[in-house]
């Protein structure tokens, strides 16, 4: 499949990450940096981060067309297709994570939650280690290695299935804490209810156009999963799993998108396109 449509996705997604960052920088001018400012430069960073690795995981098929990686089993392009992907992940799972602590900011302000707020105000280096340990849930759930035909490939659906169930109950508990402070802030004066309106609003837009359809994807590839079977190896080669391989999931250069490319192609490139919309939502 091409992947050409994916990889300009993702660089608009650092692009836009890049001007986020720099318009929080002139922002500041060295005072110091209010709640929302850090929440949104670990977005920003996070959204570049993984857009970034996702242009170095793009690159891989240079791997197979200069002639590399043609022994079976390969442990180092196992090692790398491995950190390449726990790196994107990673800094999907910490603009997740941004996103909840924005909503949940917003919520303990407008039900006037100091408790909260306090904790929330603590340095978010923690995102980073709570997003660490979900990273390696949904890489140790794909059993990723190196096939010389296919690239990087899957061996499992379960680190798809961890990483869709992080979309879908980020997206709840944003939806809830907004929802909450929109009813909470009928009450407050005009300029702080219509902040609430246009944060909830935007966050449900960017959610639905750019993780939706990609959860909606991973669902319906999970019940039109065709029974695992074993992928053709290179002649010569025995196959050092002993189990058979199923078809990898519809996540990062997969082998095969499923039974509907085209709608494989906009799932794949809308889920892409996050960081892009996160900072547009911004700027």
């Amino acid at each position: 499949m091409n992947i050409l449509p994916f990889s300009i996705a993702a660089l608009l997604s650092a692009v836009g990450s890049v001007c986020l960052m720099i318009s929080l920088h002139r922002l500041l001018q060295g005072r110091p940096a209010k709640l929302l400012i850090r929440q949104l430069r670990h977005l920003a960073a996070s959204n570049l981060l993984a857009a970034l690795f996702f242009e170095v995981w793009s690159l891989t098929p240079l791997v197979q067309f200069l002639g590399m990686g043609l022994s079976f089993p390969n442990h180092q392009l196992d090692n790398a297709c491995r950190a390449i992907r726990w790196t994107t992940t990673l800094g999907h799972q910490v603009a997740r994570l941004s996103e909840v602590h924005i909503a949940l900011a917003c919520f303990a302000c407008t039900c006037r939650c100091p408790r909260l707020l306090s904790v929330l105000h603590r340095p978010l280096r923690w995102l980073w280690l709570i997003a660490a340990l979900l990273t390696t849930l949904v890489v140790r759930g794909s059993s990723l290695y190196w096939h010389p035909s296919f690239g990087c490939s899957f061996q499992s659906t379960e680190g798809i299935a961890v990483d869709s169930f992080s979309m879908v109950a980020v997206f709840v508990i944003c939806i809830v804490a907004y929802l909450i402070s929109a009813f909470q802030g009928r009450t407050s004066p005009f300029v702080a209810r219509r902040r609430v309106l246009d944060r909830s609003g935007l966050y449900v837009l960017v959610a639905i156009c750019t993780y939706g359809p990609f959860v909606l994807w991973c669902s319906m590839l999970a019940y039109a999963q065709p029974p695992p079977r074993h992928r053709p190896l290179p002649p010569g080669h025995p196959d050092p799993h002993p189990h058979p391989h199923p078809e990898p999931p519809p996540h990062h250069h997969p082998p095969g998108p499923g039974p509907h490319p085209l709608l494989f192609a906009i799932c794949w490139t809308l889920f892409e396109l996050n960081g892009a919309a996160n900072a547009a939502a911004f700027l």
